[in-house]
């Protein structure tokens, strides 16, 4: 069977994948670990334009232009000052920004010697040249983002994501969230933009979903995102509509989301993601932050040849490293299957592969009746398959009692 599995996917390992320039696979790598609110200010609405062109492409970086800062009206991580001619203008500009305490980085040419000493009395975070920077930009806004992300404790994301539709990723997410649940806060995001199914399966009457969360990211504090969502004891979900792929979210704002999920990773121990329906261009902000990403696939040729396919785009189009992702074997049984988890790991070249076994009453209990991984007394195999990938494949913290039944023990997985 090796053999049989090693040849229906070696036709795929000599193609190669030209419909992607060069300039496009190092424009896709520009991602900030975590959110950036920036502002951007300049007065020559051309350079505002090109400029604004480039600073889109930085995933996670989120921009407000202003043609001259008369006063600051929210928080910024990073103010960008370009310098245009004007050097009063420039002074005031850099005057203000210094006085609310923002980093700031300074885009000009040529600059007198007033403003020089001015830059350097304000500790300037960085001076760019305006005709090299979009060579230069992206490694100084990094470093600011990489300070803040040093300092910040954030909740690490686990990402389920259909290898194949069908595969059962929420089936997944609802487990895996109730068993890390047990020991800590978890937040969960149904990512199922058109079949959102989580509240059902969890047991949930929403009142809010993930739309409105959207509209009113700015506005969220520590108390707002705990109250708005869905929660069971520690388990916290955020839910969508059905259909909002066509209706509420036709035109998602990624700066929106890469907000919203930042503000509940610093309210929450972790945060599940739940993209049951693949790779969406919606979800590349979440993987590429998603401290571990879990493919679930089935035991059939077609399931594991798509998940191949989708491991190709994580890593070459997303840059994520392989060491992130697993592989979940879902409704593994060996007596109606001979395709191994070590066939699927040769076929998609991701070493961790791990078995769940098929339990059909144990899946319709929690999915169609509602249940809890605590209700459902066949539970128990797919319970330790998942604590098994989740302890060996997250930075998930277990508490488990010993063996003398005594109080509880800490594990914790080396990263």
């Amino acid at each position: 069977m090796e053999h049989k599995v090693r040849k229906l996917f070696d036709w795929q390992e000599n193609k190669t994948d030209s419909s992607q320039p060069e300039v496009m696979k190092e424009k896709s790598k520009m991602s900030l670990p975590v959110l950036i609110e920036s502002l951007f200010v300049c007065a020559d609405p051309n350079l505002q334009a090109t400029t604004e062109s480039f600073l889109q492409q930085i995933k996670n970086l989120r921009v407000t232009f202003e043609s001259k800062l008369n006063f600051i009206k929210k928080d910024y991580q990073l103010v960008f000052i370009t310098h245009t001619g004007d050097d009063i203008e420039t002074k005031s500009n850099l005057e203000r920004a210094g006085k609310a305490g923002f980093p700031i980085v300074l885009i000009a040419e040529n600059l007198s010697q007033d403003i020089m000493k001015q830059a350097i009395s304000l500790k300037v975070h960085d001076v760019l040249s305006m005709t090299e920077f979009e060579r230069e930009a992206f490694n100084t806004i990094k470093k600011v983002s990489d300070e803040l992300f040093s300092k910040a404790e954030l909740a690490p994301i686990i990402s389920v994501i259909n290898g194949k539709a069908g595969s059962g990723a929420s089936f997944i997410t609802n487990c895996m969230a109730q068993i890390i649940a047990e020991d800590a806060a978890v937040a969960v995001v149904d990512g199922d933009l058109q079949f959102g199914t989580l509240a059902d399966s969890m047991g949930f009457t929403p009142e809010y979903y993930l739309d409105q969360a959207l509209q009113d990211v700015d506005e969220l504090d520590s108390t707002a995102i705990k109250s708005m969502m869905c929660h069971r004891d520690n388990l916290s979900l955020l839910p969508v509509k059905s259909f909002s792929q066509i209706n509420e979210l036709s035109d998602i704002n990624h700066g929106q989301l890469s907000q919203l999920i930042y503000k509940i990773r610093c309210d929450y121990s972790y945060l599940i993601t739940d993209l049951s329906r693949g790779l969406e261009a919606f979800s590349f902000n979440i993987l590429d932050v998603s401290d571990a990403i879990f493919i679930v696939v089935q035991q059939n040729i077609v399931s594991i040849r798509e998940a191949k396919a989708l491991v190709k785009q994580l890593t070459e189009r997303l840059g994520i490293p392989k060491a992130k992702i697993s592989i979940l074997l879902n409704r593994y049984s060996s007596k109606y299957s001979s395709i191994s988890d070590k066939d699927v790991a040769e076929a998609t070249g991701i070493d961790a592969v791990y078995a769940i076994e098929n339990d059909h009453q144990f899946a319709n209990a929690c999915t169609d009746l509602a249940k809890t991984v605590r209700e459902v007394s066949s539970s128990k195999v797919i319970e330790q398959n998942l604590r098994n990938a989740i302890a060996q494949a997250t930075p998930v913290e277990f508490m488990e009692k010993d063996s003398s039944g005594s109080f509880w023990s800490f594990l914790k997985r080396d990263k």
